[in-house]
């Protein structure tokens, strides 16, 4: 069993305490870890970087194709309302061949070479997004302010002024953020941000995709009122979300199509303008077209930036849905069709403007031949929705994670796919984004202002990705300093531009962004402040197994028939709760379990890794510790109990050195028969480290072997569930933003979801025990 289990009488190897770490040829002692910390370690990071099994160039090119609906649905949908937003009176051809270069090298610049040929490679074991790049950073820094992430780091100490003046860049940087709370805190904050935004987009991208879509009904019937076009966007877009609860799995197979004759009908299209408008217009394509826009037209220049931005719109899901498909396939997809497509798309509208300039504000539709015209309009219509349904689906993603991460309230999770985990649904969430989208259609009603609300989310997102890939390059890669530098000083520069071009527009709808990311950000700290303070009082409150045992000694505590699952937010020690359970009712049941639900900053594990057991000390009382990536779904289930007692009396078993199976009566034919079946199970020796594997200390077999029965006997008397619910009070002299945070705390989790439903605990066999958290 390659699973790390470590009975309590078990030694682990120390840590060398002369452990050091390179830093330009100099050596700096690290503070040893614990041995705790350091088995986990072994554990976790053995899974961070499996190596994934080579597809073949065909296999790569049929998930090319597949990634086109789910990856550059808003990507491709962008050409809809880019000009539109940009042109506010007919541009003359000088100003065409600006906006054209702008385009054409922001798309080259920013999605080509930064995400295409960089930000793809920064993903956490195939997992892309912000948060894999924060768990990255949290590993190699060893830094983390997520609770659930446990990751234990000690203080290092301080370097002498000879070795200060050897280390390199990598390692101030790395010893600024594992040694200063505020930057850690900061970083966290700045992630958060980067993850209300992407939210955002969830409900701005429906809005200005489908309401783009349909304002083109203007161009082919001018007697339909803004009214009526406002109403049959709000009917698409109730009917989108209405249908969020069967999933994508039914319509799934559709997006590649419906985006692929998307593309592929925008490029022919365009090369048919561009050949009949203008076929010079090609030479937009010498950047001093670009630089001669900034300086005929200065700061309107500028402030055009702000709906010229919007042809990269959907670019950063190329590197959040690095999860649905493999680098390669993204890297062809974008190569072969999305690049080409959308160039040749932005140029070939240019070269009909150039004839027609009077049409700016309907730059896509006026720019389709009369005959193909409707065929268009349907198919733009789909493929908003299409784009639509990407960003809600990746919002809910993102949703989940943060909650797996205490970053989120708990809100409902249904798992829309039986054979793909990461299709999911959220009631909760759909009809509050299903209100919002609404909301800003009939609140702005118009796709020009929509789009400068969309810009600021795009930027924010990207510029904040940026840092993230700075640090990773830094401390992750260990490049050169001078490169991260570099990409940090051309890319953030470039996307600082646009944001400000952007924020400009703060009075132009804006403003909706900024005030929704930072009501969600509000949201999200204060969850994940109240989460941490409440840890830190049950470890501060907590008792070990001796001090346990004093306390059960002067205690007469009856013990009935069962086996129960006692729920606790930390790993180590007793939480408060049991003892203030067992004062009140002193009867527990003959096997107790200390179960602590983890998740670490990785997609997924697999199954033999996901329990650590080890017994407490105590006859009868074990500790487990159940680990899940952030993208998996906690099941508390019957099949879980089953494998978790599987796995206690494997441990058990271990402890006589036999790697057979072992009757624990002559009365319990069952024992064997659930042991040689369940899949975790193993006659392998249980490692920590390759070529180190655990010695049992030594222990009378006939205690063992009477453990073993009451562990049989205890299944035969069925399971309990026992869960605290915390009522959180809140010193009154404590400062007045602290009060007021965990004031929200404590509504939100009073209207979020309890702990059982997203368990997946039966109701009939749980018992909640209530405890007031002085904070």
């Amino acid at each position: 069993m390659p699973s790390f289990v470590a009975p309590e009488n078990i030694a682990i190897p120390p840590v060398d305490e002369t452990e050091t770490r390179e830093q330009n040829g100099a050596t700096a002692p690290v503070t040893p870890r614990s041995p705790q910390w350091a088995a986990e370690e072994v554990l976790v990071e053995g899974k961070m970087h499996k190596k994934h099994k080579a597809l073949s160039t065909s296999a790569v090119l049929l998930l090319a194709w597949q990634s086109l609906g789910v990856v550059y649905g808003d990507l491709g949908t962008s050409c809809l309302y880019v000009y539109s937003n940009t042109f506010h009176s007919p541009p003359s051809h000088q100003d065409l061949l600006g906006a054209a270069c702008i385009i054409f090298w922001t798309l080259t610049s920013i999605a080509l070479v930064k995400y295409v040929m960089i930000v793809l490679h920064a993903d956490d074991d195939g997992e892309g997004g912000t948060f894999a790049m924060y768990s990255l950073l949290c590993r190699h820094a060893r830094i983390s302010l997520l609770e659930t992430a446990k990751l234990n780091v000690t203080a290092k100490p301080r370097l002498t002024r000879a070795q200060s003046s050897k280390v390199s860049a990598r390692g101030v940087v790395r010893g600024l953020l594992e040694g200063n709370k505020s930057l850690q805190k900061a970083l966290m904050v700045f992630v958060l941000m980067g993850t209300c935004m992407v939210i955002g987009d969830g409900i701005l991208t429906p809005a200005i995709s489908v309401l783009s879509a349909v304002e083109g009904i203007h161009v082919g019937y001018s007697g339909l009122s803004r009214s009526a076009i406002v109403g049959i966007t709000c009917a698409i877009l109730i009917a989108l979300f209405l249908c969020q609860h069967k999933g994508t799995g039914r319509v799934g197979n559709w997006f590649a199509p419906v985006i692929g004759i998307w593309l592929v009908a925008n490029l022919c299209i365009n090369l048919y303008n561009i050949s009949k408008h203008h076929p010079g217009m090609f030479r937009c394509i010498n950047p001093w077209h670009g630089l001669d826009y900034f300086i005929r037209n200065g700061k309107t220049a500028w402030v055009s930036l702000g709906g010229l931005v919007l042809c990269i719109t959907g670019t950063e899901a190329m590197f959040a849905d690095l999860g649905h498909f493999p680098r390669q396939a993204i890297q062809m997809g974008f190569l072969l069709i999305g690049y080409p497509s959308l160039v040749i798309t932005y140029i070939g509208q240019a070269a009909y403007l150039w004839q027609h300039p009077e049409n700016y504000a309907s730059t896509f539709y006026s720019s389709v031949p009369g005959p193909i015209f409707w065929p268009m309009f349907v198919l733009a219509t789909l493929a908003t929705i299409v784009a639509s349904q990407a960003m809600i689906s990746g919002a809910f993603s993102i949703i989940k994670q943060s909650m797996s991460l205490s970053c989120f309230p708990k809100v409902r999770i249904i798992h829309t796919s039986k054979t793909m985990e990461g299709q999911i649904y959220i009631p909760e969430i759909n009809y509050v984004f299903m209100v919002l989208t609404i909301a800003v259609v009939v609140g702005f009603q118009d796709s020009t202002q929509i789009g400068n609300a969309y810009g600021v989310s795009v930027m924010s997102v990207m510029l904040i990705t940026t840092f993230l890939m700075s640090l990773v390059m830094l401390m992750v890669w260990r490049l050169p300093p001078w490169l991260p530098a570099l990409f940090f000083a051309v890319f953030g520069f470039i996307e600082a531009i646009y944001l400000s071009s952007t924020l400009y527009k703060i009075a132009n709808g804006a403003w909706f962004p900024v005030l929704l990311s930072g009501l969600l950000l509000v949201i999200m700290y204060a969850w994940y402040y109240g989460s941490s303070r409440k840890s830190l009082f049950d470890q501060k409150n907590m008792v070990n197994a001796q001090g346990l045992t004093e306390f059960l000694a002067n205690m007469p505590v009856t013990r009935v028939p069962g086996v129960g699952l006692f729920y606790s937010d930390t790993a180590h020690g007793v939480p408060p709760v049991f003892t203030h359970f067992i004062t009140h009712l002193p009867a527990v049941p003959e096997v107790l379990i200390f179960m602590n639900i983890r998740h670490e900053p990785v997609p997924r594990l697999e199954d033999e890794d996901r329990l650590l057991v080890k017994p407490f000390g105590i006859k009868g009382y074990y500790r487990c510790v159940v680990r899940y990536g952030y993208q998996e779904s906690v099941r508390q289930g019957e099949e879980f109990t089953t494998q978790l007692l599987n796995k206690i009396i494997e441990v058990t078993r271990f402890e006589l050195g036999d790697s057979g199976p072992v009757d624990a009566s002559p009365e319990s034919p069952r024992l064997e028969a659930s042991l040689s079946s369940s899949p975790l199970v193993s006659s392998a020796p249980v490692k920590l480290a390759p070529g180190k594997s655990f010695i049992a200390g030594p222990r009378e077999r006939a205690q063992v072997e009477e453990d073993l029965a009451l562990l049989e006997q205890a299944r035969s008397g069925g399971i309990v569930y026992v869960l605290g619910r915390s009522v959180i009070h809140v010193s009154p002299s404590a400062w007045v933003g602290k009060r007021w945070t965990l004031y929200l705390y404590a509504g939100l989790k009073a209207i979020s979801r309890s702990t059982t439903q997203n368990y997946q605990i039966p109701h009939s066999k749980l018992i909640e025990v209530g405890m007031i958290y002085d904070v």
